[in-house]
């Protein structure tokens, strides 16, 4: 895939802000092994001295660039092997077992193809880790299997809940081409040009393949409330809308504006667009820390003004897209939390109210109003008994992405 002269033009103009791209994380736009480059789409940058704002910019690579492709399989089956494994999260009782080279579980392995350089194999001096050569056993959906080191061998299990899989796998340049890359940035800055020494890589879904080509496009923006109700939005709108989420969680209103452009992608690019965007942010801004020995709230994340300004900004933001604009109310606070997560009941009324001021001024952008939505339905009473903001349950799940879906339906119709 070749850059435009345009977005090549757009990237080196970006390049004279000179941030620092190091240790970013982004998504890659266009691919170019040929000419060792391509267009890196990360978190907007803003120039202090002119208030530009960038989130394009033009990476070099050479013939000492190292790729590394990470996933997360849901079993050891189809591995080359054997291969070399790093397993932790071991306990105490499972450390002892490990120790006695008796059968023991984990909660993480991270598997290596062709790792360089190659880590030294055996277990830690207290046996909570272990690195050696692993060969899973044969059977479907396997998550077991022998781990060899020190001419000795041992059976390793993971965990039955909560346990996680890290496969490491080295790429060529000639396998970026064409797909869809989230990517974690590992260089230096030369003058106005960035060159890429690492790239930690996680493919995308390709949604010019997945996504029906005759149906809208729909994104929602929001965060971990909208993780929980996304599969039951999805599968409402099935043959009525393609529908997408950001990655990750938006968090507070500040994160959306230096994430927006990311989030958006290539949205002018054919079959990229949005039809219909849905976004939310609310939560983590009414966050409060709270005082260990006091107990005293302090200020909110972001305070009630600034919410204001950023939803005005972010709406802004948005417009480009020429998507019709739904806003989804922000879901209650069902009691005081003091924990990390530090909320107060009620909070989430008033963050609603300002978000209404501003939407005063936007009549055309619809709203979905989850916090209603959770308020008047019966199937959230043992929500309303705890102090939690999430939604675990498949019923409360399945109401508050069927509100979603009318809203999105509602728009589409007209």
């Amino acid at each position: 895939m070749k850059l435009s002269a345009a977005l090549l033009l757009t990237s080196l103009v970006s390049a004279t802000a000179k941030p620092d791209l190091n240790n970013t994380t982004g998504n890659i736009l266009g691919f170019n092994h040929e000419i060792r480059q391509f267009e890196y789409l990360t978190t907007t940058h803003v120039d202090p001295e002119t208030g530009k704002r960038t989130s394009r910019f033009l990476v070099h690579i050479d013939e000492n660039t190292t790729f590394n492709h990470i996933s997360n399989p849901k079993n050891f089956n189809n591995l080359p092997t054997p291969i070399i494994a790093h397993f932790k999260g071991i306990n105490d009782h499972e450390s002892k077992a490990l120790q006695n080279l008796k059968p023991f579980t984990c909660r993480v392995a991270t598997l290596y193809t062709a790792p360089n350089p190659k880590p030294s194999l055996g277990p830690t001096k207290n046996h909570r880790q272990v690195t050696g050569l692993f060969t899973p056993t044969l059977e479907k959906n396997t998550r077991r299997g022998v781990l060899q080191f020190d001419n000795k061998e041992v059976l390793v299990s993971l965990r039955s809940k909560h346990w996680n899989i890290i496969h490491h796998q080295p790429l060529k340049p000639t396998d970026l081409a064409g797909k869809f890359w989230n990517i974690k940035l590992t260089g230096k800055q030369s003058g106005d040009e960035f060159f890429a020494t690492h790239l930690e890589l996680r493919s995308l879904p390709n949604p010019l393949l997945t996504d029906d080509p005759k149906l809208p496009r729909v994104l929602t923006i929001g965060d971990s409330i909208s993780m929980n109700y996304h599969r039951a939005a999805k599968k409402a709108l099935e043959g009525i809308a393609n529908y997408h989420r950001n990655q990750g969680n938006a968090g507070p209103s500040s994160k959306g504006i230096t994430n927006a452009e990311l989030w958006l992608g290539n949205y002018k690019e054919k079959g990229l667009h949005w039809d219909v965007i849905q976004f939310n942010h609310g939560l983590h801004d009414l966050k409060q820390p709270v005082d260990p020995k006091t107990k005293k709230f302090g200020p909110h994340s972001v305070s009630i003004e600034d919410y204001k300004k950023n939803l005005e900004q972010l709406i802004e933001l948005l417009r480009p897209t020429g998507a019709k604009l739904i806003f989804a109310t922000t879901t209650p606070v069902p009691n005081d939390n003091t924990s990390s997560a530090a909320r107060i009941k009620g909070t989430a009324i008033k963050y609603n109210q300002a978000a209404l001021e501003v939407l005063k001024n936007h009549p055309d952008i619809l709203i979905t109003d989850l916090h209603a939505t959770v308020t008047n339905s019966k199937t959230f009473d043992k929500f309303r008994e705890g102090n939690d903001v999430h939604f675990y349950t498949p019923e409360e799940q399945k109401i508050l992405g069927e509100a979603v879906a009318d809203t999105i339906k509602n728009v589409l119709k007209k």
